[in-house]
């Protein structure tokens, strides 16, 4: 195992050999409480991202070991009788790291986290072979566009509690992870506002954009004829905004935008709530659950042009609509 995997397995809190589904949950649970909106620690939280690129991007975890061994090759040696003298204590530090196991690797999630803040993965040369860019954007680089993620998402109104947008929050990064899974250049910035239109967040690959409008819902089975969205039989105040998709196409020239209703429960799985579409006017999209709206999101995605291209451009005019948020270094997924 590389060393980069191996410290970012340490900043997660998990074992060597966690698989993908464990990685993504210890993911969401220390973003939610490292998460800068609800009062974590912004380099903590950028660590903890940073491991989970590493963990589910090969060529971050390429790119990592290639600058962990420039910087190592950049210290003169220890000469033997530094190395002599270091080595009791080296051992002494190795037995109290056996000896801690896996609750050990937690506890020390944080104090990892922040000697991470300066390793972020910046994709050049061979270890981003599967990977170009495409445009460009006076504020942002390369090295800036691999942050998967960045902003927060937008209070709506007085009422809107942070317990919600916190969910609202989970939701979406949710979506995000099973899309960038098998899109690896999709980039999301939660918060945009476009002439006076709000859009939860927008997702990206190449010159497409989703408009993704995130909703919580009750548990009970749904059904969606076009036009209006029930519960039960009963009718909720559900109005898909396509203000939003008019408003990308306008402002971001060259692309072509989707919208993407995902409704959830919080709590429950990824599969919930169950819509179902009737009626001749249903269509073959409409509010969905993470994971259908993730299948539509990866369909769409990948099936337009470069889809295997970051465009600098559309980044970088989706973070100044983000506006308080373009310079913050969020990176989730």
């Amino acid at each position: 195992m590389s060393a980069s995997r191996r410290q970012a397995f340490e900043t997660l809190g998990l074992p060597p050999n966690a698989d993908s589904q464990a990685i993504r949950k210890a993911f969401r649970a220390l973003s939610r409480t490292h998460h800068p909106d609800l009062g974590g620690d912004p380099e903590t939280y950028q660590a903890i991202t940073t491991a989970y690129t590493v963990l589910t991007d090969p060529a971050a975890a390429a790119q990592a070991d290639a600058a962990a061994a420039r910087a190592a090759t950049a210290q003169p040696p220890a000469s033997p009788s530094a190395r002599s003298k270091s080595a009791p204590s080296t051992q002494r530090a190795a037995q109290t790291r056996h000896a801690s196991g896996a609750s050990g690797a937690a506890s020390r999630a944080n104090s990892t986290a922040a000697h991470n803040t300066d390793n972020r993965y910046t994709p050049s040369g061979p270890a981003s072979q599967d990977v170009t860019y495409d445009g460009a954007h006076p504020a942002l680089s390369e090295r800036d566009a691999h942050t998967l993620v960045r902003g927060s998402i937008r209070r709506r109104s007085l009422f809107d509690r942070a317990v919600y947008r916190e969910a609202r929050t989970a939701a979406v990064m949710d979506l995000f992870e099973r899309i960038h899974e098998h899109v690896p250049t999709a980039r999301m910035v939660l918060g945009v506002r476009i002439d006076g239109t709000d859009i939860e967040a927008v997702i990206f690959a190449g010159h497409r954009l989703l408009a993704v409008d995130v909703e919580a819902s009750v548990d009970a089975e749904h059904a969606w004829d076009g036009t209006t969205l029930r519960a039960n039989g009963k009718p909720l105040a559900y109005t898909p905004d396509h203000d939003a998709v008019h408003a990308l196409e306008r402002k971001i020239g060259g692309s072509r935008a989707e919208a993407l209703h995902v409704l959830f429960v919080p709590g429950r799985s990824a599969q919930h709530p169950v819509v179902n579409r009737v009626g001749a006017t249903a269509g073959v999209t409409g509010p969905s659950p993470i994971a259908r709206a993730a299948g539509e999101g990866i369909a769409y995605l990948a099936g337009g042009p470069n889809p295997s291209s970051i465009n600098l451009s559309v980044y970088g005019q989706l973070l100044q609509f983000a506006g308080r948020d373009t310079h913050k270094k969020n990176t989730v997924p």
